[in-house]
């Protein structure tokens, strides 16, 4: 799946790429996407400033979008730096000022008292409206100076509990090493973001399925989804075919020659957005689709070998679904293209 990852903090952006091509997906940055927008953080919650980062994101981008929020809770300071972890000397991203005021807090504090906790919000947001978001802790203590050089923020002054053990597991810190002191692999086991991923990983396909209403008999379709639906048996076996309720088919015009390859080119650059896998083409995957082509008009998409269509049928039946344009089928990926009414950035290829 092709994930735009809602940050522009390098750090995180490394981790969440991390972790994530780990599991098989792919994450595009939104600066490599060309979105230089930047949600005002309002929220007063990791999870609620996640929503609303991976909210704007999406929308903009027209594609599922994972933002984070996380930062530094200190007991003796009743939870800060908190939300206001990264601009808590009051200049956002200034981690020296971060760590310096913080140490100052903290001064006369004993070991004893000085526990702390990295939390991490991921929230998982989908062209459409639904999300889906997780929390992760590492626990451990505020140390009583920098330490370390592998990684941002406040890693050079908190002490984790514990650490990774390679192959996996986890182990005591008896070093006491700072959280910049430790490998990528000795992180990755105990990190707060590496534990919401790892929520994340184990709770997305039912969250995914829940919105393909999977496990639901055949015959109980949410009319409010507006879909059409219309089966035929054969022999034991029913097939049921979607289409969407009132779509405006744009029959305005047939994509010639020149506009074809001129598309074509376009969607040369483009990763896939989505999957076409072993089940069928359903009302999640139609109206996801559409929704992201409302928001590019021009997206690439890939068939599995699972999967029991073609690209050409897979490219054609959408197509029909979403009364878009197939620009192109190629191996198992195709391109299909929408144009908007307004505004289009592809108004000059048409003319």
């Amino acid at each position: 799946m092709l994930i735009c990852a809602a940050t522009g903090n390098a750090g995180k952006l490394k981790e969440i790429r991390r972790i994530l091509e780990a599991q098989g997906h792919t994450v595009k940055s939104q600066k490599e996407l060309g979105i230089t927008l930047e949600p005002e953080e309002t929220g007063t919650t990791f999870a609620e400033n996640a929503l609303i980062k991976a909210r704007a994101i999406c929308e903009a981008a027209g594609l599922p979008a994972l933002a984070d929020d996380s930062g530094l809770a200190v007991d003796a300071l009743d939870g800060a730096p908190g939300v206001y972890s990264a601009r808590y000397c009051g200049r956002h991203g200034d981690d020296e000022a971060n760590n310096d005021k913080l140490l100052a807090a903290l001064s006369g504090v004993e070991e004893g008292g000085r526990g702390a906790k990295f939390v991490s919000a991921v929230c998982f947001y989908l062209p459409g409206g639904r999300q889906l978001t997780v929390l992760g802790e590492c626990p451990g203590r505020v140390g009583f100076a920098r330490a370390g050089t592998n990684g941002f923020g406040y890693d050079p002054l908190f002490i984790p509990d514990e650490v990774g053990l390679p192959g996996g597991g986890k182990a005591p810190n008896a070093e006491g090493r700072s959280y910049a002191q430790l490998e990528d692999w000795e992180k990755d086991a105990i990190s707060h973001r590496g534990v919401a991923m790892a929520k994340l990983d184990k709770e997305l396909p039912a969250f995914l399925a829940a919105g393909e209403g999977a496990g639901a008999p055949i015959t109980a379709i949410d009319e409010n989804l507006g879909f059409e639906q219309d089966y035929k048996r054969d022999g034991d076996r029913v097939t049921r075919t979607l289409r969407l309720k009132n779509i405006q088919r744009r029959k305005f015009y047939m994509l010639t020659s020149k506009q074809r390859a001129a598309l074509r080119k376009a969607a040369n650059g483009l990763d896939p957005v989505f999957q076409v896998g072993k089940g069928e083409i359903d009302e999640a995957l139609i109206k996801s689709t559409a929704d992201c082509l409302a928001a590019r008009e021009l997206i690439k998409m890939r068939v599995l070998e699972t999967s029991v269509y073609s690209a050409k049928e897979a490219s054609a039946l959408l197509a029909e679904q979403t009364g878009a344009e197939v620009v192109q089928v190629i191996g198992s990926k195709f391109v299909l293209f929408l144009k908007k009414k307004k505004e289009s950035r592809f108004e000059d290829i048409l003319k």
